[in-house]
């Protein structure tokens, strides 16, 4: 058995490390920082940046640096390094990670850089820490950063097909619009369903019948398409009018305008349409 004890002065720490002759490469004896300075690791982990996270998710840059103090460790018997297998080790569950590569081999003297992959799968607005790990079957090092799902107030948006939309003789009309979800939000599962409701700027009560199919939408970044079909009762006159529809999960809602024309059929032009 031959032994080695390789002093680190600067950080005044000692490592006692161990190893078999001729049988198979060098094993460091050393383990994670136990709070009694007695033994570390011979890498780190560079400091992350806080992480805003929206719905495109983000690539975090993670950087594992070898110690000076421990350079020699990296090193001994192969001269390949020491391997590292990354992880995440807590963080909320609403969040998923990758890590590219998975596993990091750090030499003397050097960093290598790793990225990790952060997606909000199912994660509700705040603020939370993660912490990931670089991992040997000898030691490993952990680094805590900060990452924070943004609040928007309009998490979804209603964007119509065309703005300006006609009645027919019946009075009957028909506004197509698409529900998509914001490109900075991810709504958490089990949020309601948005469902919708129309009016007319000036008119009270102007629909004898309204219509959305569908009835209710769950958002995607990719839109889902709504017609929202109505007849107009005979008390509102021929003219111009602002339509409006308004989407609500019940928490948050948003809204599209339509540029409504009701026309005179009977060949009758008022002189001052109502309800403008």
């Amino acid at each position: 058995m031959r032994a080695w004890i390789a002093g680190a002065a600067a950080a005044a720490v000692g490592l006692i490390l161990a190893g078999c002759g001729g049988e198979g490469p060098y094993v460091p004896s050393f383990t994670a920082g136990t709070g009694d300075g007695n033994q570390v690791c011979p890498i780190s982990i560079d400091s992350v940046s806080p992480v805003t996270l929206g719905a495109g998710g983000a690539t975090v840059p993670i950087r594992l640096r070898s110690e000076s103090g421990n350079s020699e460790d990296l090193t001994r018997e192969t001269g390949d390094g020491l391997s590292f297998q990354m992880s995440v080790v807590s963080g909320p569950g609403g969040i998923s990670s990758v890590f590219s590569p998975s596993s990091v081999i750090v030499q003397v003297g050097d960093s290598r850089q790793t990225e990790l992959r952060l997606t909000n799968t199912d994660q509700a607005p705040g603020t939370f820490f993660m912490t990931v790990r670089a991992q040997n079957p000898a030691c490993s090092a952990e680094r805590a950063f900060q990452v924070t799902v943004p609040t928007l107030s309009e998490p979804f948006r209603l964007d119509a097909v065309s703005s300006s939309i006609s009645t027919n003789p019946d009075r009957q009309g028909a506004a197509d619009f698409v529900v998509r979800l914001d490109d900075l939000f991810v709504a958490p599962s089990g949020r309601a369903p948005v469902t919708f409701s129309a009016s007319i700027d000036g008119l009270t009560d102007p629909f004898s019948g309204t219509s959305f199919s569908p009835p209710s939408v769950n958002p995607t970044r990719e839109g889902t398409d709504v017609r929202f079909g109505f007849d107009l009762r005979g008390s509102v006159e021929p003219g111009m009018y602002t339509l409006r529809v308004t989407g609500s999960d019940g928490t948050r809602s948003s809204s599209v305008a339509f540029m409504l024309q009701v026309p005179d059929f009977s060949g009758e032009v008022p002189a001052r349409p109502s309800g403008r």
